[in-house]
C-alpha cells in the first residue's frame, strides 16, 4: 500500500513537471476535499511552501487521478515505473519524440497511430525482419527511406478528402 502512495506522489510530481502553468490563489491543504488529501498526502507537510501554480497543478492532477478507473490507474503506474527505469538520455529522446508528435497535424497523428498499430499487430518474426532490413541500410539509405515515408504520409494526408469536402 505504501508503494501505491509513493507512485501516486510520483505521478503528481510528474504532473508538476509536465502540466501547463496555471496561476491560482494559494489554498491550504485542509481546503482540499478528503479524497484529494489522500492522493496528495505526501505533500501535506510542505503544501504551504509550494507556489500557487504548483498547488493548482497538483490539485488538478489529483482530480484526474480520482476519475481514473482501477485499470487506468494500474496502467498509469506501469507507465510511470517504465519511465523511471529509462536513462536520462532515453527520457530526453522520448520527450523530443512526443514534442515532434504533438507538432503534427491531427491527420498526421492519426496516420502515425495507424502505422504503430500495424507494427504492433505484426508477429515478432515480421517485426524482427523489418528491423533487420532497416538496420542493414546505410545511414544515407535510412535517411532517404525516412524522407520517403514522411513525404508519402504528408501526401496521403493532403490527398485524403476532408468530411466537409465530401459530396
Amino acid at each position: 500500500m505504501n508503494s501505491v502512495r509513493m507512485v501516486k506522489a510520483a505521478i503528481c510530481t510528474g504532473l508538476l513537471l509536465f502540466a501547463t502553468s496555471l496561476m491560482a490563489e494559494s489554498m491550504s491543504f485542509s481546503d482540499l476535499p478528503k479524497e484529494q488529501q489522500r492522493v496528495l498526502e505526501n505533500y501535506e507537510s510542505r503544501w504551504s511552501e509550494l507556489s500557487a501554480g504548483q498547488q493548482e497543478r497538483l490539485r488538478l492532477g489529483s482530480e484526474r487521478w480520482l476519475r481514473l478507473t482501477p485499470e487506468q490507474r494500474q496502467a498509469t503506474i506501469g507507465r510511470f515505473q517504465r519511465w523511471q527505469n529509462l536513462t536520462p538520455n532515453q527520457q530526453r529522446n522520448l520527450r523530443q519524440r512526443l514534442e515532434t508528435f504533438r507538432s503534427l497535424s491531427p491527420e498526421q497523428q492519426r496516420r502515425v497511430r495507424q502505422r504503430l498499430n500495424q507494427f504492433q499487430n505484426m508477429t515478432p518474426e515480421q517485426r524482427q525482419r523489418l528491423r533487420s532490413r532497416f538496420q542493414s541500410l546505410t545511414p544515407e539509405q535510412r535517411a532517404r527511406a525516412l524522407e520517403r515515408m514522411q513525404r508519402r504520409s504528408l501526401e496521403g494526408a493532403q490527398r485524403r478528402p476532408r468530411p466537409a469536402d465530401s459530396p
